[in-house]
Order: C-alpha cells, then structure tokens, then sequence
C-alpha cells in the first residue's frame, strides 16, 4: 500500500452535511477496519444536490455512499445508505459489501498521483464561437446555474488533512442540447479537454465505473 503513509483515511465525499446516523455507521466501519490492519480507505457518495434524496416503491433514500478498501488482491466495496420505509415507518442504516479484483487500479492510481488528486483545480469554464468573423467568449460561473452540488475529497493522514472538490459546471463541453439530447448550438469549451485529463477527475471516475459495475449505479 503507501509506504510513505502509515495511515491514510482518504474520504471522496459530495459535501452536502450528512445525517448522524450515516457519520456513526462510518465512523465505526473505518474504526474497525483501522484496527484490523487497513492503512487506506475510501469514501466516495455520488455528485448529488445537498437538497437531493432518492426514492424506491417503499423507501426514501438518504446519504448513499459507498466505502472502499483493498486488502491483499481484493478490493472491497461497501454499499451503505440510511433509509425511511414509508409503509412501516422503519428507518435505519441499508449495507451491502463485495469482494472483486482492483481491475480499475484505483488504489496504484491514488498512489501515484496522490498530490495531484488532493491539490488538482478544475480550471473555469470559457466558451468560444466565432460569429460573422468575430470572435465570442462566455464564461459560466456558479451565479450562472442553479445547481450547487459538488463531488469532492477530504484526505486525512496522519495528522493532516486535505481537501478538494470540483463541480460538475466546470465539465461543460460546450454543447447546447434541446429536450432531446441533439446538439442546437455547439461552443467551443476552452479548458474541458484540460479539466477532463484533471487527476481528480480521472480519480472520481475511476471510482463511478467501479461502483457501476457492481452495483448498477447510474
């Protein structure tokens, strides 16, 4: 694992507050896997809106997120959410683990760009067209949409810690789309192809493919 770091909790997170119930589920977990010999562990929620919660045919979900962890050859994935059954009124703490091959390499990844991860920025965005042989800039900034969520990582090791996070407006490629998905009017998007090759970027995604894999997350 990381020579260079004895202990290494890394949290992947969205930053929406998270209820008391999820934090002491994973407090224990993380605790208990520590203490069995575990040097790195990650907790990654998918992006979502801090307002967002999901819905089932009985269920309101909360919090879903999901822990990760490698040892010997197998890399560990745990499912968790807190739930509310709105038939019976029942809420609690929902987990499901799997055992599979780190086919994805998260875990050689976070080691050899670990400093990038944890300081990466994604750069903002700016939009150009050229029009009647002028050229046109736009730049989208949070004051320009809506939507507030962001995925991001907290890294504690040792006795520190590090934080980052980008939002999905900065993955703007420029496009915009009718109602059916086809293409109306296309910008060119100056820094998504940057943004994309970004180590956090490419570390959150690693990390959804992984998930979607095993648990059919979209």
């Amino acid at each position: 694992m990381f020579k260079s770091f004895p202990f290494l909790l890394l949290i992947v997170l969205s930053v929406d507050a998270s209820g008391q119930r999820t934090w002491d589920y994973v407090a224990k977990k993380t605790d208990s896997l520590q203490k069995s010999g575990i040097d790195t562990i990650v907790l990654y929620r998918p992006y979502s809106d801090p307002l967002t919660q999901e819905t089932t045919d009985s269920c309101m979900v909360y919090d879903r997120g999901y822990m990760l962890w490698k040892k010997e050859q197998n890399l560990f994935i745990l499912q968790h959410y807190e739930y509310y059954n709105l038939y019976n009124q029942a809420k609690g703490i929902s987990s499901k683990q799997y055992a599979l091959p780190d086919t994805l390499n998260l875990f050689g990844y976070l080691k050899d760009h670990f400093q990038q991860v944890v300081t990466d920025t994604l750069l903002p965005v700016r939009l150009r067209m050229v029009k009647d042989n002028k050229e046109i800039f736009e730049d989208i900034t949070y004051a320009d949409v809506r939507d507030n969520a962001y995925t991001g990582i907290t890294v504690l090791a040792g006795n520190k810690s590090y934080n980052n996070s980008y939002s999905d407006i900065y993955l703007n490629d420029g496009n915009i789309r009718n109602v059916d998905g086809t293409v109306r009017e296309k910008w060119e998007s100056l820094n998504y192809q940057a943004n994309l090759n970004k180590s956090i970027y490419q570390f959150i995604t690693r990390i959804e493919k992984q998930v979607a894999i095993v648990f059919g997350w979209k």
